[in-house]
C-alpha cells in the first residue's frame, strides 16, 4: 500500500517526515484557502480545501508517512470505510499535491 510524505521542512525548521529536498515550507491557513509558499522552488500556491486539509495532516506525518485510508480519516474524521468516490476525492489531491512537489510517495 502506497504512503505519502510532504517533500519538505515544515516554516519553522522541524523535520516534518523525510525530505525530498532542502527547502522550506511555509503554510498559511484561511479556513476554506490553503496558501503554501515553497522556498525551494519560490513558487506559492493557493490549495483547495480538500488540498489544504489533506497536506496539513501531511505536515504532522510521522517519518514512515501515512497510507491513503490513515490520511483520509485523519484529513476528513472520519473512521469509517471511505466509499470509492470519497478515495476518488482524496486521490484527486493527492494528485495535485504531488504535481506541485509538495508531497512524494515514500521512497521517492
Amino acid at each position: 500500500m502506497p504512503r505519502y510524505l510532504p517533500s519538505a521542512y515544515a516554516n519553522n525548521g522541524a523535520l516534518m517526515g523525510a525530505v525530498a529536498f532542502d527547502g522550506h515550507v511555509s503554510v498559511r491557513d484561511w479556513g476554506q484557502e490553503w496558501v503554501v509558499f515553497d522556498g525551494a522552488s519560490g513558487d506559492c500556491h493557493l490549495l483547495s480545501p480538500v488540498c489544504g486539509l489533506v497536506f496539513g495532516e501531511l505536515l504532522r506525518a510521522p517519518p514512515q508517512g501515512l497510507s491513503p485510508r490513515t490520511l483520509f480519516a485523519l484529513a476528513f474524521g472520519d473512521d469509517g470505510d471511505p466509499s470509492d468516490e470519497e478515495m476518488a476525492t482524496l486521490n484527486e489531491a493527492l494528485t495535485q499535491l504531488q504535481s506541485l512537489s509538495l508531497v512524494r510517495l515514500c521512497g521517492e
